[in-house]
């Protein structure tokens, strides 16, 4: 159902695209843009009916897409996932993960784009006292699209979802124009991977990530 929800706002999203702005959308060859930023993560796992809200943390952000021609581009993101640590039952522990993205893009015009790709996601848990497991590293296929509207002359809003087999994930952000070619971005992400593993254990697990993130793009 929750797919199917998101689904639909996308397809609101995409109706009324109007203009060209942040995420960077205008592919021509040799051309690119670069983000950096920072997002507050609220990281949840469950296993066997139970689950632990870990501590929220300020993590790293950053992509860059490049242009291949005017309708194809590649692009690369990384997103720490990472906890504080956590009050859990007489110990402390904490979640240490990355995602590195890697997408192919399509321009269905000028301020839209679908996407195929693929997420990799690995790291590890830390309790105290009791040591660390690391998680099996993963590799998801997903595909997704992104689209932009204007809101006013300087001011974009944007939504992108992303389904693949055993993950999905949705950002919606808005991207106010600094320069001509830089934007402050403020957005939203949330991800899901289900059936991660633990790597000597084979035990299984769900992880969550949720937050409200900032970011500068650059286009050159």
């Amino acid at each position: 159902m929750k797919k199917i929800l998101l689904v639909a706002a996308m397809s609101m999203i995409l109706s009324c695209v109007v203009a060209s702005a942040s995420p960077y959308t205008d592919f021509e060859r040799g051309t690119s843009s670069a983000e950096i930023g920072i997002i507050r993560s609220e990281i949840k796992t469950s296993a066997s009916g139970d689950s632990i809200d870990w501590d929220k943390k300020t993590n790293l952000d950053f992509g860059v897409t490049t242009g291949l021609s005017d309708k194809f581009a590649l692009q690369y993101k990384y997103q720490n996932l990472d906890s504080s640590s956590t009050y859990l039952y007489g110990y402390t522990g904490k979640v240490d993960s990355k995602v590195h993205e890697l997408n192919l893009l399509y321009k269905l015009d000028p301020n839209a784009y679908a996407f195929v790709g693929i997420q990799r996601l690995n790291g590890d848990l830390t309790i105290s006292g009791l040591g660390s497991a690391d998680i099996d590293s993963t590799t998801v296929a997903q595909i997704g699209v992104t689209g932009v509207t204007k809101l006013s002359d300087k001011l974009n809003g944007w939504g992108t979802i992303a389904l693949g087999d055993d993950n999905y994930s949705y950002e919606l952000g808005l991207g106010y124009g600094l320069a001509e070619n830089t934007d402050l971005n403020l957005f939203y992400r949330y991800k899901k991977f289900d059936n991660l593993e633990f790597k000597n254990s084979g035990d299984e697990f769900d992880a969550k990530s949720k937050g409200l993130g900032v970011s500068v793009t650059y286009k050159f």
